[in-house]
């Protein structure tokens, strides 16, 4: 797997990565049988780490240092034989660094990220966000 800024889309290179996961189970009152799970590792030059499958589950989030993600949701096969990763910049204070929330736009024909191009949302008549999609097809809204 490549991890990758969702922001910048930069390779993360040379990172200590963390991958949690549990089965999703949530209850009431414990014992809750979550059957949580670690790992811990470190992304190489290229960015690419190798996470063992017998740690993936239903809910399994990546985080290094400074960066955060959802492994199912913010993953999608490359054109070789790998993932990528899109994580995001991580939080501070629960508050997210760049104020901004990501939307990744994909061409309903190819499945390819629609990337590097002006978009324009309307919300009525008279107001309007201008914004790019950045190399990885994701646009990051105030909204």
């Amino acid at each position: 797997m490549q991890l990758l800024n969702a922001f910048s889309g930069q390779v993360i290179v040379n990172s200590a990565v963390e991958v949690s996961s549990d089965n999703g189970i949530r209850c009431e009152t414990p014992p809750c049988p979550t059957d949580d799970k670690q790992w811990q590792g470190k992304s190489d030059a290229a960015g690419f780490t190798l996470i063992p499958t017998s740690v993936l589950q239903f809910e399994t989030t990546i985080t290094t240092p400074a960066h955060h993600g959802n492994l199912v949701e913010d993953s999608e096969k490359a054109a070789g034989d790998f993932w990528l990763a899109e994580l995001l910049p991580a939080r501070l204070d629960g508050v997210s660094e760049l104020g901004l929330r990501p939307i990744k736009l994909i061409d309903a024909r190819s499945s390819r990220p629609l990337a590097n191009l002006p978009v324009l949302i309307g919300f009525g008549k008279t107001s309007n966000f201008k914004t790019p999609t950045n190399a990885l097809g994701t646009l990051f809204s105030p909204f």
